[in-house]
Order: C-alpha cells, then sequence, then structure tokens
C-alpha cells in the first residue's frame, strides 16, 4: 500500500500526458485489485492481533470448555470431534493469529468460538504483544512521510 500516493503524484504532475504514464497508473491500480482480491480469498475467517501464542492456546482451550466442545489438538489443527470439523489456528509475525474453520459445517460454531475468545480476553488479564501496532505505526509514519516528500517535489 505504500504505492497509494504514487497515482495522486502521477496525476498532479501531469504524467498522464503520455501513454506511459497513463499505463503506470493503470497498473498500479490493477496491482491494489488484485491484492484485494488475494486478501479477501486468503483472509478467510477470524484474527486477532497482539496476543502471544502461550495467551491464545489458553483462550482457545477455555473457549471451547466454555461451550462444551469437545477437542483434540495436534500441531496442525484443532479437531471439534463432536462435529467432525478441524479448527485451523495460524500464528503469524507481529503478534497476529488467524482462526478459520476448514468444513462448512463447522462455521457456525466458530462464530461462538469466537464470541467466547472475546469475553475470555476481556475477562481475564493477559499479556499481550505489541509488536503489531508498532509496526503498523512505523510503516504509517514511513507513508506519511512519502507521500510528504513525493507532493512537495
Amino acid at each position: 500500500m505504500g504505492l497509494l500516493p504514487l497515482p495522486v503524484v502521477l496525476i498532479s504532475s501531469g504524467a498522464l500526458s503520455d501513454s506511459t504514464g497513463q499505463i503506470i497508473v493503470l497498473l498500479i491500480l490493477l496491482l491494489y485489485v488484485a491484492i484485494f482480491v488475494f486478501a479477501a480469498i486468503q483472509m478467510k475467517g477470524y484474527y486477532a492481533m497482539g496476543v502471544t501464542d502461550d495467551s491464545f492456546r489458553t483462550a482457545i482451550h477455555a473457549a471451547l470448555q466454555q461451550l462444551e466442545v469437545p477437542f483434540e489438538e495436534t500441531l496442525a489443527h484443532i479437531k471439534l470431534t463432536s462435529l467432525d470439523a478441524d479448527l485451523q489456528v495460524s500464528f503469524y509475525l507481529l503478534g497476529t493469529v488467524g482462526l478459520k474453520v476448514k468444513q462448512s459445517n463447522g462455521k457456525p460454531v466458530l462464530n461462538e468460538i469466537t464470541k467466547a475468545l472475546v469475553n475470555y480476553y476481556q475477562t481475564h488479564e493477559t499479556k499481550k504483544n505489541n509488536t503489531t501496532a508498532i509496526f503498523y505505526l512505523v510503516a504509517g509514519l514511513f507513508m506519511l512521510a512519502f507521500t510528504l516528500i513525493l507532493t512537495r517535489l
């Protein structure tokens, strides 16, 4: 998304008067569409930011026990035995975790699990991972500086 100011700069500088500038802006806009479609396909489910792997594991166990959903934990997923569904928990960099269910019959229970997780984090003191917030703050400041520099040229 760091290229977002580029079409604005190209339009305001008059670079669209030639075909090269028009092609560049078109390619950038097509790139935005491709990124949006990719994110929509990849990011199904729920995501939590600022959590640690230990606190999330404790929270998911507490949520499943509160909902009385029997489960078996393996290295790759959590099998919800009563629903014959697999709950996929993915830990990403910077304190982000993704939670989705592979089978469509588990989607209603995923909503209930998510509500129980939110309740758990609201009622329990857990360790936070602020790396995500700091990363986005620094990235935003860089984009702001980049935009200000480009608009003054």
